[in-house]
């Protein structure tokens, strides 16, 4: 056999090499989203003025002697009256996983293609809370006394958690080198508590307990891999934009003694919607199995020889 035929047929083992050490793929490797530097959530958070308003209930007036009923009526109310008491929240922290790690899927030749994340049950706002405020919604009622035909209502609460729980596969489309887009379903959920409300701008009222909201939700953005010492960055980014229902229901049964001498005995079932807006950007660096660096290595070795051969030619 000659030597061309003896080169030709070493290069073709070595290529044989390189191709093995390009068809490695790593997955599910272990990853959590604290790394060593901060990550940011922009969050900003608004309440709509989508609401409204049903109930009725009754007043007795000791002066006259009598009761007189009433419904609520539209217009419920006017302009836009729910806002977030202190403006915008920014969150700068660290989150964590609420459920274990997340488990990250890389399969590439570099490592540099995300084709699956799994368990990402992530806090978004990271324990912090955010105080807001129905400002003086306006119940309009059919009662004869003057008093009772605009009831005004003045609710606060807090937003104590916004949470995303993943519940199915994660879809992943590669755009470039290291780069792409993804779309995870699950259930974004918040707890809203301390709802407090005062009617008239004199009688506070008991507006319920803590209200557990979920909605179903899907989770989009870019994401980003790049190579680190000894692992794989991996970094998703994107946004939150949703309407969360919030009931509130107040009972009044109340009186007022002076000057107007009025019992009152109502519900008012109030419905708003609350909206959440939060960027977010979430991080981790994984470390890859050992043996797809080793083929990756085997695959480098092979192309040696070969630059040597073709230099002394």
């Amino acid at each position: 056999m000659s030597k061309h035929l003896i080169r030709l047929s070493a290069f073709i083992a070595l290529l044989a090499l390189v191709s093995s050490a390009k068809a490695y793929s790593v997955t599910d490797v272990p990853g959590d989203l604290l790394p060593a530097d901060a990550q940011t959530f922009d969050a900003v958070i608004d309440l709509t003025g989508n609401f409204t308003a049903t109930g009725s209930g009754a007043a007795y007036d000791s002066k006259l002697k009598q009761v007189t009923p009433f419904i609520v009526i539209p217009p419920t109310s006017t302009g836009l009256p729910l806002s977030l008491f202190g403006g915008p929240i920014s969150v700068s922290s660290n989150p964590t996983n609420t459920n274990g790690p997340v488990l990250w899927s890389l399969d590439e030749p570099n490592l540099k293609t995300l084709t699956d994340v799994k368990n990402l049950d992530v806090d978004l706002l990271n324990g912090q809370t955010a105080d807001f405020g129905l400002n003086t919604v306006d119940i309009f009622t059919n009662s004869t006394v003057s008093l009772l035909k605009d009831i005004t209502i003045d609710v606060n609460g807090t937003l104590k958690g916004l949470t995303f729980d993943q519940t199915g596969a994660a879809a992943l489309v590669p755009t470039g080198v290291g780069t792409g887009t993804f779309a995870i379903p699950g259930d974004l959920g918040a707890t809203v508590g301390n709802l407090q409300a005062v009617v008239l701008s004199i009688l506070p009222v008991n507006v319920g307990n803590d209200q557990t909201l979920s909605v179903p939700f899907v989770l989009t953005g870019n994401y980003t891999v790049t190579p680190v010492l000894g692992g794989r960055h991996i970094a998703l980014d994107g946004t939150v934009d949703l309407n969360l229902p919030l009931s509130l229901v107040t009972a009044l049964q109340t009186s007022i003694s002076s000057p107007a001498q009025l019992s009152i005995s109502a519900s008012v079932d109030l419905m708003a919607s609350l909206t959440v807006a939060v960027g977010y950007h979430l991080e981790t660096t994984v470390v890859p199995e050992p043996a797809a660096f080793v083929l990756l290595g085997i695959g480098l070795a092979a192309l040696v020889p070969v630059i040597r051969m073709r230099k002394k030619k």
